[in-house]
């Protein structure tokens, strides 16, 4: 069953700071006793809703990505139109913020976490931070939280041990899969002088 037509991410997959960036959807069920057990949930990034003329102009279009969620009660039969989990806060001035590498998780009470890597710190697009967003009713609303306590600009190339086209292209977000605990855990990397470090964030 097809969950959503998709937009390519940035300019066909590379994002500004050129590293590459696909959709990298990923799946989480509810395993809780709550009201919404056995839903199935679906994170992605979506660069259709912010398609502008990339610079410079002979690069063609760019697409900022939004962080994307749709949700199935049937066993996957049928999804939800996709909802966007973090929409661009009023207070941004810039042409639009990259949103990527979404994670999810559905913890023991039936909640949905999905974190993410965000740029709304800067109108230009370059400051990367991590942020974390929560859902209580099925994915309906979301209420969100920053997870870095700094931000910083990708210099990736700056290493030449590592491939100069990744950047946390793997990071996740984990619950208990014993369903002891609620809350989540989700571990992401920052980047300075071209020096990747991997942190982790627990989400109650």
């Amino acid at each position: 069953m097809k969950v959503s037509d998709v937009w390519p991410n940035g300019n066909f997959g590379v994002l500004q700071g050129i590293f590459r960036n696909n959709e990298f959807p990923q799946v989480a069920v509810d395993r809780s006793s709550s009201r919404t057990r056995g839903a199935v949930y679906v994170a992605w990034s979506d660069g259709a809703a912010n398609i502008v003329q990339d610079l410079p102009a002979f690069f063609g279009t760019y697409a900022y990505p939004d962080v994307r969620v749709a949700s199935s009660t049937d066993g996957g039969v049928t999804f939800s139109p996709g909802t966007t989990v973090s929409p661009t806060p009023e207070r941004f001035t810039g042409r639009g913020r990259d949103q990527f590498f979404p994670g999810i998780a559905v913890d023991k009470r039936g909640r949905v976490g999905v974190c993410y890597y965000d740029r709304r710190q800067r109108p230009d697009n370059s400051r990367i931070d991590r942020y974390c967003s929560v859902s209580e009713n099925g994915g309906s609303s979301w209420e969100e939280e920053q997870a870095s306590e700094f931000g910083w600009v990708p210099m990736h190339a700056a290493d030449g041990v590592i491939n100069l086209l990744y950047i946390g292209d793997y990071d996740a977000v984990s619950s208990d899969f014993l369903l002891q605990h609620d809350g989540f855990f989700s571990s992401f990397e920052v980047q300075f002088a071209g020096n990747p470090d991997v942190l982790g964030y627990r989400m109650h």
